[in-house]
């Protein structure tokens, strides 16, 4: 009896003071890194993780999950999750382009535009149909043009975009749960920040969502906002779980000089305004500084100075952070972080990742061209590779030479290729690729361009359509130039740290190259190892258009090709005085490659009283000609141009003009007759 009212007296204190027992927790970190390059990478990170035994049983069984009572997790998003059968949700926007070999890799990786992959619950029975009423739903959530994707950019990869959260390996390595899209001219702009940041628990009016203003973010060299859903370990022992939302937003901003040519920054700099409140709901919110090579402060002084310093790793994994704990520094005043450098910025050779991929398009002329991709290896061993390309169908591919290799003859093996259908479906090309220590090899994928149809051009056809970015998937010997050392952990400060630690929560891939070379198994953190997933850049080319240009007479050109056919086919199209008709000629790929009839608007007025006033014109002109069109010859096709349904010509508004003035004479002659009566 007395256990019993312990346990009723300690429910009845968490009604009292919370409504509830706390069940979800809110965390904001955030990391501010300077970069060899003298950029400034900054990284915040707002963590809720929420846990009830109705999502342990979800996370455990693999079921939808079913939320209730929403306190911290934002509902609109929870919504989503909840109808839609998503398990683990990753999604980017995007702006600007991650320099690998100035700034090393970053935390959390993304290619320019928007990214999106999500692993359902196997509870969806028509996951094609999920996928698209999923991605109307996040468009609308985050402001962005994801409604855009479609069957014909969206895949299912075999071996990347593996799940990050707790997943068996009968459901890890089943790839018809998962799909994947991306849409590289996706702008970001303020109208994404805002739904995003209205998702976190305090928005903008306290804690470090108050740096978060638009000026400084969108005019950084690189800018990304992420939403990462995923089950995860509640502990190091995975002896609980729960459900992880982290809101990322990288950016790197250029170097700034003071007056005496030092590179200093603070927070008010960087963000232009300055922390004052806290977020009253936050369990922890944290600043680090990175300070590797600068324990003793010779390079650059902090002030105020940290609360304590971190220590981890060694060599290549050594990380050293400057710890601020923001909630007992914001006791009183404003507080702001200032970095003063001792010395002006030495820009010295930088050193290069140990794994370096670039992406370009060569040929020339509008016919055909070629991917090339260049793996640049630097360390000393071996890598294997898992190479990524989605494309679209309009690239037709030439799968005989996707294989050519330059001062190599490392094999490639295909996981995966999936070809693409005429406005269907897109091309998928997955392989496994052995690179060579200390070696640079080159895979190329040749291709022609399709002629597409008008209206499957962009408004700016001259521009050029945009490829989606290569995905490179690899386990990097060392954590050299590496910003993150585990993938586990749910705080940033545990991911960006080097811990030796054997957690088997997370399934990725591991390759061994060969004939089958397709292989997964539980992921276990290992001394100097470090997953790496990387996306190239996104490529420009542009497609053949209409070349031969005719006059009116024959065929005409698409209203892209010149500016003085787009005016006249404008006028044409869109002109007010008269109606026009469009007649097909051939084949559909270009609209305009046709002929436009000029049809005549009937005038209302009655026949016999347009005979009457033609016949008053011819005598009243004499013998005057009444009509000086020229006539074409019969074996051209005619062109009728319509006449002013008020005025056929402008010799008939001259007699309407004098018809008017003979009335008005004759009016006023009657006046005079009449007064000239009366005076008599």
């Amino acid at each position: 009896m007395g256990e019993f009212a312990g346990v009723l007296l300690v429910f009845l204190s968490c009604l009292v003071v919370t409504g509830r027992c706390r069940d979800d927790t809110f965390t904001e970190e955030l990391l501010i890194r300077p970069l060899t390059s003298g950029h400034i990478y900054s990284h915040f990170e707002f963590t809720t993780t929420w846990t009830t035994p109705e999502i342990t049983r979800s996370i455990d069984q693999y079921r939808d999950f079913e939320f209730s009572h929403y306190d911290l997790f934002p509902r609109a998003f929870g919504e989503i999750v909840e109808r839609y059968h998503v398990r683990e949700l990753h999604l980017s926007l995007t702006q600007g382009l991650w320099r690998h070999r100035k700034w090393g890799y970053p935390i959390v990786d993304a290619p320019p535009g928007a990214q999106l992959w999500v692993w359902f619950n196997p509870t969806s029975e028509n996951l094609d149909q999920t996928w698209r009423d999923l991605v109307n739903a996040l468009s609308g959530l985050v402001c962005a043009s994801l409604n855009f994707i479609d069957s014909t950019n969206t895949v299912s990869p075999e071996l990347s975009y593996r799940p990050q959260g707790l997943a068996e390996e009968w459901y890890a390595g089943n790839s018809s749960y998962m799909r994947y899209a991306a849409l590289p001219r996706e702008n970001v702009c303020t109208e994404n920040l805002t739904p995003w940041k209205k998702l976190l628990p305090c928005d903008t009016q306290s804690g470090l969502s108050m740096l978060l203003h638009p000026v400084p973010l969108y005019t950084a060299h690189y800018h990304a906002l992420s939403l990462h859903l995923r089950p995860s370990c509640k502990d190091v022992s995975c002896s609980s779980v729960h459900l992880e939302l982290t809101q990322a937003l990288s950016l790197v901003q250029g170097p700034t000089l003071s007056s005496s040519g030092h590179q200093d920054w603070s927070l008010q700099q960087l963000f232009s305004t300055q922390l004052i409140y806290t977020c009253p709901l936050a369990s922890m919110s944290k600043i680090y500084v990175d300070v590797t090579g600068n324990r003793d402060m010779k390079k650059f002084t902090l002030d105020p100075e940290p609360d304590i310093f971190d220590e981890s790793g060694s060599g290549p994994s050594l990380r050293q952070l400057a710890v601020y704990d923001v909630q007992a520094a914001l006791a009183g005043d404003g507080f702001n972080i200032e970095a003063t450098y001792k010395s002006r910025h030495i820009y010295g050779i930088i050193p290069s990742p140990h794994l370096h991929v670039s992406r370009f398009i060569t040929g020339y002329g509008q016919e055909g061209g070629s991917i090339t991709v260049k793996f640049t290896n630097s360390g000393s061993t071996s890598l294997s590779v898992v190479y990524l390309e989605v494309l679209p169908w309009y690239l037709r591919l030439f799968l005989h030479t996707s294989h050519s290799y330059s001062h190599t003859k490392s094999p490639v093996y295909i996981s995966k290729l999936v070809t693409a259908r005429d406005r269907e479906q897109g091309w998928l090309y997955e392989a496994v690729v052995e690179i060579p220590a200390s070696s640079t090899i080159e895979l190329s994928l040749d291709f022609t361009r399709a002629l597409l149809k008008w209206l499957e051009y962009p408004p700016d056809a001259n521009h050029g359509f945009y490829i989606p970015a290569a995905t490179i998937s690899a386990v990097l010997p060392t954590p050299r130039n590496v910003s993150v050392n585990s993938l586990t952990c749910s705080t940033l400060k545990d991911k960006y740290i080097y811990k030796k630690l054997k957690v088997n929560n997370l399934v990725i891939k591991n390759i061994e190259v060969g004939p089958m070379a397709a292989g997964t198994f539980v992921y276990k953190q290992m001394d100097q190892k470090c997953f790496f997933l990387n996306g190239s850049n996104t490529q420009l080319y542009t497609l053949k258009m209409r070349e031969k240009i005719d006059e009116w007479e024959g065929q005409r050109t698409c209203p892209w090709r010149q500016g003085e056919k787009n005016l006249s086919c404008t006028n044409a199209l869109y002109g007010e005085w008269y109606e026009a008709s469009y007649e097909k000629a051939g084949g559909d790929e270009c609209m305009s490659e046709g002929r436009l009839v000029l049809k005549k608007i009937e005038n209302k007025e009655s026949s016999f009283s347009r005979i009457v006033h033609r016949v008053k014109n011819i005598f009243k002109r004499g013998h005057k000609v009444e009509n000086d069109c020229v006539e074409k010859d019969a074996t051209k096709e005619q062109v009728i141009v319509e006449e002013n349904p008020l005025y056929e010509d402008r010799e008939d508004l001259e007699d309407i003009t004098e018809e008017d003035e003979d009335e008005v004479k004759t009016s006023n002659k009657t006046e005079n007759s009449q007064e000239t009566k009366k005076d008599r």
